[in-house]
This record gives C-alpha cells, sequence and structure tokens, in this order.
C-alpha cells in the first residue's frame, strides 16, 4: 500500500487520496475516490486547492510518513495478532 491520505471537500463534493511521497515541486500525485468515476461536466479540485494541497504535502511530508508509518503498522500488526 503506497503511503497516502485523504482529503474530503466539505459537503462532500469529492474525496481524493494523495501520494504524498511521490509529489513534487508542480506536481500533486492524487486520485479521486469520491466520485469514482466523475461525470463530464464534474468540476473536481480547484486550482488553488490543488496548490494550497501541494504546498501542504512539500512542508510535511516527513511528518505525514511518520505519522502514516505508525497507523499502518497498528493496523497491520493487529490484523498479524487476530
Amino acid at each position: 500500500m503506497e503511503p497516502h491520505f485523504h482529503v474530503i471537500k466539505p459537503g462532500k463534493k469529492w474525496e481524493i487520496r494523495i501520494y504524498f511521497l511521490t509529489c513534487s515541486e508542480n506536481f500533486l500525485h492524487m486520485e479521486y475516490k469520491r466520485p469514482s468515476n466523475p461525470p463530464a461536466n464534474f468540476d473536481g479540485i480547484s486550482k488553488g486547492e490543488r496548490k494550497e494541497l501541494l504546498d501542504y504535502v512539500l512542508k510535511h511530508q516527513t511528518q505525514l510518513l511518520m505519522e502514516w508509518q505508525k497507523k499502518v503498522r497498528t493496523v497491520v500488526n493487529y490484523n498479524a495478532n487476530t
């Protein structure tokens, strides 16, 4: 499972996964979780939202990875023990 986190647009207009380790300057690696097959008229994430999220990811990549490893390790260990 590639390290990621979810962002939900208020009003549940969309939900995205952001793969923060593969983000880089001018590239936000993301995919829509909801809607999974957006209609042709779907406007999705705005340029401003994309920039704000990318800035956040690039500034906090290390902390995001540490948090992800802690949470995923806990889930993996729990599943291994059940």
